[in-house]
């Protein structure tokens, strides 16, 4: 791939994501992350300096709707407890809300959400999409499922 046209996709490492993020290397750069603000420090500034074309982050969902994939619509400054200077950002998603995904506005306060602010922070242009794919949805599906929509992002 030439520079702009690269996907870069990561996971959480010892989750459901890491699972799904490692079969989808034929189609992207795949990169696994800590739940560490190490980790994610260093994935923003790999992201800031590279022109990906696309950003897919994969995390685990552990919440009552287990039937889909959720793409998440908004993430925020808050991390855990700490609602100091609370502010919105919203996710540009670009996969498309058609079964098994849907549009979700639930990303918490822990490493999915505070990742995933802090790439838009950092490169408000981006073009991200954040999916949290269930803990017990299965990894083979949610790779078919995450597969065919990558390719219709090209």
């Amino acid at each position: 791939m030439t520079a702009g046209s690269t996907v870069l996709v990561f996971g959480f490492c010892n989750t459901i994501a890491h699972e799904i993020a490692s079969h989808l290397a034929e189609l992207a750069d795949v990169l696994y992350i800590e739940s560490s603000a190490l980790a994610i420090k260093e994935l923003v500034e790999q992201v800031s300096s590279e022109n990906y074309y696309q950003i897919i982050g994969i995390g685990q969902y552990s919440g009552r709707d287990q039937e889909n994939i959720r793409i998440e619509t908004h993430c925020t400054s808050q991390f855990r407890n700490n609602k100091a200077n609370l502010r919105t950002l919203p996710i540009p998603y670009q996969y498309a809300p058609v079964p098994p995904f849907k549009l979700a506005n639930g990303i918490g306060t822990s490493w999915c959400n505070l990742v995933s602010y802090e790439i838009l922070r950092a490169s408000p242009g981006a073009r991200y999409t954040f999916l949290h794919v269930p803990k017990e949805y299965g990894a083979e599906a949610a790779v078919t499922a995450i597969s065919e929509q990558l390719k219709t992002l090209r």
